[in-house]
């Protein structure tokens, strides 16, 4: 099994907000291959509101949204660190400003994000960050906002503190999205509507899990 590389300190982070202590010593990498353990352990994605809504539907002439980060974790796993960036696609027209976080990390939701947490947290869907954008009205139906690699590691990674294994869970975390100017009720898939509707809600991302 091969051993996961460590991110690259630059020193143009080297001032950013100190992080928790980051268990990335010498993990091991796990791969579809170990008994399906990849969709045993996880994913991030994103939200338009604390547990709830991944549709956004822009007013004529834009303004801010922010949008929540979360790690959905099955009870008992252990979160030790994070790896993962915020990224934008199929037409979404926002820009970036900022986003706020009550963890220590390094970089930033568009350049990527490293975050650790001590003692590791065992929870279920908590939040990691929240992000801000400006919107202008602009963007396509069902385009999207979604956690993506680290650009350097190449994968959004969970590191387990009980079993000191970095999970790469790059393909479930790419599937739930917050989509714009869209309908989505399982925020897994978007058919293009101008008109506002219903949020999807947390509640309905969990029953997929059931």
């Amino acid at each position: 099994m091969k051993r996961t590389p460590s991110p690259t300190r630059r020193k143009t982070i080297a001032i950013a907000l100190t992080p928790v202590v980051l268990c990335l010593s010498t993990p091991q990498l796990a791969t579809a291959s170990d008994s399906g353990i990849l969709s045993e352990h996880g994913h991030l994605y994103v939200q338009t509101g604390l547990y709830s809504g991944c549709e956004f539907h822009e007013p004529a002439d834009g303004g801010p949204v922010s949008v929540y980060v979360f790690v959905l974790r099955h009870p008992g796993d252990c979160t030790a660190s994070l790896t993962f960036r915020v990224g934008g696609g199929d037409g979404f027209t926002g820009t970036y400003v900022g986003e706020t976080s009550e963890w220590g990390y390094f970089g930033n939701a568009e350049v990527g994000i490293w975050m650790g947490f001590s003692p590791g947290i065992t929870a279920t869907g908590f939040h990691l960050v929240t992000v801000q954008y400006m919107t202008y009205g602009t963007s396509s139906p069902c385009s999207w906002l979604r956690v993506e690699p680290y650009p350097s590691l190449g994968a959004v990674w969970i590191y387990d503190c009980n079993t000191e294994v970095n999970y790469d869970v790059t393909a479930e975390s790419a599937i739930w999205r917050v989509w714009f100017n869209g309908v989505s009720p399982y925020c897994d898939t978007c058919t293009p509507s101008p008109v506002g509707t219903e949020p999807s809600t947390w509640g309905r991302v969990k029953a997929l899990y059931k």
